[in-house]
């Protein structure tokens, strides 16, 4: 429902479809009905509150004339219309990447069609509408897929360490002792410099024990070298150890790695950068074509087969008002006209199914309101 599960950025795209497949349903029903030679008085289009709609006139006389299977076809054709519907969003979306190959490249990274402006990765130093990013924390992206999956792998999996020479880091640190910084988490650093960072590492004494020190150095030079999770990963004789950046449990360092220009480094809810940003398989091969054109598409065609088949299977239901109604008189009149040559039993029979039909429609719709607002 619009403004409730449905969001109001797609709500263009909800009433298009619901318009184009009301329509393509009509249509199917006066074709339909020319192809049996029952005339078509109108077709018109309307508004039912704030859902578009469409309905034909048929010539009744006409329409009862034909036999009950010319009558099916009629009654059958809108569903079939929908349904043709349904495959034509099904193929478009799965030979998408095909359909638009000369003018987008997939496979070969993401791009960001919408960065959030005033959030923490907006920026000229950092991301714009338009970068390619092909790895986060190291973890290669070349597609959507891939970037949930990296995505998954910073929030619940532990931030990689990196192997820094010890002498290196004592030359580039500016530690001063630790302190409960905001939110009650020990800081290293005095927060002077948005570059700084505070690592942690362990140090092998003599006795081999262990003991935990702390380093605020800048954060890209360490973010350069090579990745680890514990000392043993790093070259012993270069001395060097496995630093981690030392953050708060929500808190993650992602370095985002673009195809053009430096990396970027985000410290921050990996969650807030996730709803920061929106992504897109396809980046264009030309710089005038549009960011968003395959994924405008995509969602369409995925309200297509969405709502158009929901047309069809609420019309194929036994109903009274709805197409059901009338393709179960008009099967009964030519399915079981031997079984059933009383006309009285064959009512009785439309009876009950519209009956039962009808109020398992209606116990659904409510069903699906008490979901909706009450639960």
């Amino acid at each position: 429902m619009p403004g409730v599960n449905l969001p109001l950025n797609q709500i263009v795209y909800y009433f298009s479809v619901l318009f184009v497949s009301g329509i393509f349903h009509e249509l199917g029903h006066a074709v339909a009905a020319v192809r049996e030679q029952v005339r078509v008085n109108g077709f018109g289009i309307f508004l039912l509150v704030i859902y578009p709609g469409a309905f034909v006139d048929l010539h009744t006389d006409h329409l009862h004339a034909v036999s009950a299977i010319r009558q099916l076809r009629i009654y059958c054709a809108g569903i079939w219309h929908n349904f043709v519907l349904v495959v034509t969003g099904v193929l478009v979306m799965s030979t998408l990447p095909t359909l638009l190959s000369p003018m987008y490249v997939t496979g070969t990274g993401v791009v960001l069609t919408d960065v959030v402006k005033n959030s923490p990765v907006f920026g000229a130093h950092g991301l714009q509408t338009g970068d390619y990013i092909n790895a986060l924390n190291g973890c290669p992206v070349n597609s959507i897929e891939d970037w949930s999956r990296c995505m998954g792998a910073i929030v619940y999996y532990p931030a990689p360490g990196y192997c820094m020479p010890i002498g290196k880091l004592q030359q580039m640190s500016h530690t001063i002792p630790l302190f409960v910084g905001y939110g009650g988490h020990p800081e290293c650093c005095s927060n002077s410099s948005v570059s700084d960072l505070c690592f942690s590492y362990e140090i092998v004494s003599d006795a081999n024990n262990k003991e935990k020190s702390y380093s605020c150095v800048e954060a890209r030079p360490v973010t350069e070298q090579p990745r680890c999770q514990k000392n043993s990963d790093c070259l012993a004789a270069r001395r060097t150890v496995c630093v981690h950046p030392f953050l708060e449990k929500s808190t993650k360092l992602i370095k985002i790695m673009k195809s053009k220009g430096k990396s970027v480094l985000y410290v921050g809810d990996p969650y807030l950068f996730g709803h920061s940003v929106s992504v897109s398989n396809y980046i264009p091969k030309y710089s005038f074509l549009p960011l968003s054109l395959p994924d405008v598409i995509d969602l369409f065609c995925r309200y297509l087969i969405s709502l158009s088949g929901a047309l069809a299977i609420l019309n194929a239901v036994p109903c009274y008002a709805l197409d059901g109604q009338y393709i179960l008189t008009a099967f009964i009149d030519y399915a079981l006209k031997v079984v059933l040559p009383n006309k009285g039993d064959r009512e009785s029979l439309q009876f009950i199914t519209l009956l039962f039909g009808t109020i398992l429609l209606a116990f659904n719709i409510l069903l699906a309101l008490w979901t909706l607002f009450v639960t």
